[in-house]
């Protein structure tokens, strides 16, 4: 499956975000064009807004501006793949199927879907409140955002050595009654998946509980000082992954198990030198981490807690366990940034706080393109391409992430 990263407008529909909403949906393989269709565009399933390509690999892009205040609408919107033409061969995405097996009901139920008859379900956008990103996946009622997610995938260099410093962190986005309905299978070395090889517990967890798989409990918790900031900690032997090995989220594992998230890609294998072998969905992350944020990944540089005793002491400490040591954030009337999208190539980065301000900029692959410290309150993008990124800002040990829009 491929992402796409799609920005909409539809103005002239009345639709109006407070901020420029990204929707991102998942197609598979070989897609040539994707469009939207719904209520606004009289369910035409060529009328709908098209993606333009935005330089990045099988990404697009159209854009919904603020309203400025205007009324806000609420819609209902399915995905349409087409040929390259935008208008030949149009196949709507039919999410019934996925209603019978039972994630379409539950999702209706939590008003992120709608229906009014057996025969199809619709995905719901709520303008009024709503997260600025959507993401989907196509002809499935699963969101990149399912009720539970991937966090982190950790290669640790721990003093104890051996396999003791792996581990997996997952975060839930709903209450989730049975954990026992996911499960994680790791692909090694770029050969394809190797299915379902574990399955968790049987538990209830509520949203907003972060968990954490380690092989070893007792090194995990003295290089991490404590393992307080997790809220349900899980040994086991699950966690293999090298710096070049994907992991793949399972659901619906008590009926009939279905990958509904990959870190990495399960096919392609990064070379240590990140130049033999370039994967285009992630890089090497040997004796290191990765960690998802807003939607992106972000990585420690390989190797990079080697010769460390704690997270903390290290040259790139985990950033979940990193932020919940400082948990520090901006106040709204402490930081401001402006404008988004950004169309001149200029970022202004305002703040109340007169100390140096410590910026980095992500990718959507998670891979730095910038970093740099600022004296003023100006940031100078023009050399990097269109397409969506995660600004992070630190001031005197307050930190802010926002997702960025260059044009």
């Amino acid at each position: 499956m491929k992402k796409l990263y799609i920005l909409f407008f539809a103005s002239c529909f009345g639709v109006f975000a407070q901020e420029p909403a990204t929707f991102t949906v998942e197609v598979p393989a070989g897609t040539q064009a994707v469009r939207m269709t719904g209520n606004f565009w009289g369910w035409n399933p060529i009328g709908g807004p098209v993606a333009i390509s935005n330089g990045l690999d099988n990404t697009w892009t159209v854009t919904i501006f603020s309203g400025g205040g205007e009324t806000q609408s609420d819609f209902e919107y399915l995905w349409v793949i087409t040929d390259a033409d935008g208008t030949s061969n149009a196949v709507q995405e039919n999410l019934i199927a996925s209603a019978a097996g039972g994630d379409c009901a539950d999702r209706i139920n939590a008003g992120e879907f709608n229906t009014d008859n057996a025969n199809y379900a619709n995905r719901v956008f709520i303008a009024a409140g709503s997260d600025d990103i959507k993401s989907d996946v196509y002809g499935s009622c699963y969101l990149a955002s399912a009720p539970l997610e991937l966090k982190g995938v950790i290669d640790f260099t721990v003093p104890s050595g051996a396999s003791d410093g792996k581990a997996l962190h997952l975060y839930a986005n709903d209450d989730i009654s049975d954990l026992s309905d996911y499960g994680i299978g790791v692909a090694n070395n770029g050969g394809g998946t190797d299915g379902l090889e574990y399955t968790f517990p049987s538990q209830s967890v509520t949203a907003g509980t972060h968990i954490f798989l380690p092989r070893s409990t007792a090194a995990m918790t003295a290089y991490f000082v404590n393992l307080n900031q997790f809220d349900i900690v899980i040994e086991s032997t699950v966690a293999t992954q090298n710096g070049d090995d994907a992991i793949e989220l399972f659901g619906n594992v008590i009926t009939s198990p279905i990958v509904i998230e990959t870190f990495g890609d399960i096919d392609c294998a990064p070379s240590a030198d990140g130049t033999t072998t370039v994967c285009p969905n992630y890089q090497y992350y040997e004796d290191a981490w990765v960690y998802k944020e807003l939607g992106v990944w972000t990585y420690g540089a390989a190797q990079c807690t080697d010769g460390s005793t704690t997270t903390q002491s290290g040259s790139c400490p985990y950033p979940f366990a990193d932020a919940t040591l400082s948990n520090k954030d901006f106040s709204k009337s402490e930081l401001s940034i402006y404008p988004n999208p950004v169309n001149n190539g200029i970022v202004t980065i305002n703040s109340t706080l007169t100390e140096a301000k410590n910026v980095e900029l992500f990718d959507v692959m998670g891979r730095t393109v910038l970093k740099t410290q600022l004296n003023s309150d100006i940031l100078d993008v023009k050399s990097l391409n269109a397409g969506l990124y995660l600004l992070k800002v630190s001031i005197d040990g307050r930190t802010a992430t926002k997702k960025l829009i260059i044009k």
